[in-house]
């Protein structure tokens, strides 16, 4: 048996002389009425939180944009976490160690990269193979 998620309204004035929490009332709600402006917009609220208000323009437009918010949260997190996918495996790639070559001496600079270059056609091999069966 599944339980219902229930939501509760939490809506109060308070006074803030530090904190910067909240948003700032406007200059008409101040000490002798905000206790009322807190009473008159819970009774709105309640006016508000009903089936027909879902039906307005202005309640469909918000829950289009919360629908694109969490599209595009899903989109960036895929983004982020293929990028992080090929942060780690190139960083588990094993790369040439060329750091100083004194002059007369040479080296063969395929057979240095040689496995690197291998690793690296796998990797986007790998990823390209992945991609076309998704």
């Amino acid at each position: 048996m599944s339980k219902k998620k229930r939501y509760s309204i939490i809506f109060y004035l308070s006074e803030n002389t530090w904190s910067m929490s909240g948003i700032p009332c406007p200059d008409c709600v101040d000490e002798s009425n905000y206790q009322a402006w807190s009473r008159y917009l819970s009774k709105q609220i309640d006016k508000l939180l009903c089936a027909e208000t879902m039906q307005t323009a202005e309640f469909q437009e918000e829950l289009e944009e919360v629908r694109r918010d969490k599209e595009e949260r899903i989109a960036h997190q895929k983004r982020q976490d293929e990028a992080a996918e090929a942060r780690r495996r190139r960083s588990c790639m094993a790369r040439p160690k060329i750091d100083y070559i004194p002059k007369g001496l040479t080296v063969d600079l395929e057979e240095a990269y040689a496995g690197y270059f291998k690793q690296e056609v796998e990797f986007r091999h790998g990823n390209s193979i992945a991609a076309d069966k998704g």
